[in-house]
């Protein structure tokens, strides 16, 4: 709930919370998530500010219904639909990966949250939530 205190105004625990989620270790990750996409054909050449079009366009969909009620409407697998449409018009390679790619890129994705695992519990696990007004 820290991450909607931004948009209820609550500034302070949004920043705090999301400065841990940058750590180096999260960073890493992201990136080694991005270069397996890549690396096995998965996503887009020439996409300008990936990372943050791709973080822009996720947490849209999280949001939305609150934004706007229209959104809430929707079932979820007209959301799911769209959702999907929006990641394979501006996302997704125009030409199919090899055979194997997808299955290696999961592979390799399936890994790096597993090395991330313990790292995310031991944060979860000694946040203070009333130190964020979270009781």
């Amino acid at each position: 709930m820290a991450v909607f205190g931004n948009l209820a105004g609550n500034f302070t625990p949004y920043t705090e919370f999301s400065a841990k989620l940058r750590s180096s270790e999260d960073l890493l990750a992201r990136d080694r998530l991005y270069q397996a996409m890549n690396k096995r054909g998965l996503l887009r050449d020439g996409i300008p500010n990936l990372v943050y079009t791709m973080n822009a366009s996720m947490l849209g969909f999280l949001i939305r219904d609150r934004c706007d009620p229209a959104g809430a409407e929707l079932t979820s697998g007209r959301k799911v639909d769209s959702s999907a449409h929006l990641v394979n018009q501006s996302f997704e390679a125009k030409t199919k990966p090899s055979g194997r790619a997808p299955r290696v890129a999961s592979q390799e994705i399936s890994a790096l949250f597993a090395d991330l695992l313990p790292s995310f519990r031991k944060r979860i696990h000694t946040h203070d939530l009333a130190k964020d007004g979270e009781t």
